[in-house]
């Protein structure tokens, strides 16, 4: 079974039509069963997710009827939804994300993306789940896969891309 792990550049294209590679979200999202813990982001993904929501609003790429439509459904999908798993930040996962920082010329939030991710995915060790990083962020992806995460960039990937994924989710 696949876990997939999204940071805000992903989540967003789910409550934003405007943004490149949102079908491709909107259809992993719904092909994945929302009763079981399937999904999940770093906490400050919430916030992050927000602010793109605000900023499209502000820019016009979102009336604000369809705004208030984006909030709504991300609060329902995913901030009071609690088999959608947001993972907190502990000072640890800072002073480890610094390495990360250096390593691959990061940005801080970006940093501990990686870092819970990477932790994620020891938890996961020895199971039968494989954590997917769903991210349209370049440098992030490719960061993720120098550690050797399976990584979705939906701006990127194709449908075959997802099919496969979404397969070995269900096989």
């Amino acid at each position: 079974m696949n876990f997939f792990y999204f940071d805000a550049s992903a989540i967003v294209k789910r409550y934003s039509s405007a943004e490149h590679g949102a079908d491709l979200v909107n259809d992993l999202w719904m092909s994945l069963p929302a009763d079981t813990l399937s999904r999940g982001c770093l906490e400050i993904g919430i916030g992050e997710v927000v602010s793109a929501l605000v900023r499209q609003r502000n820019d016009g790429r979102l009336t604000n009827e369809l705004f208030k439509q984006a909030l709504a459904l991300f609060r329902q999908e995913i901030i009071d939804e609690r088999t959608f798993l947001k993972v907190p930040i502990h000072s640890e996962h800072i002073q480890k994300s610094l390495i990360l920082i250096v390593q691959h010329n990061l940005n801080a939030t970006d940093a501990l993306i990686l870092q819970s991710a990477l932790e994620l995915l020891r938890l996961f060790e020895g199971g039968d789940i494989r954590l997917v990083l769903v991210t349209a962020d370049e440098r992030l992806a490719r960061a993720a896969t120098a550690h050797e995460l399976v990584v979705f960039n939906p701006e990127v990937n194709t449908r075959s891309d997802l099919n496969a994924l979404l397969s070995a989710s269900t096989g």
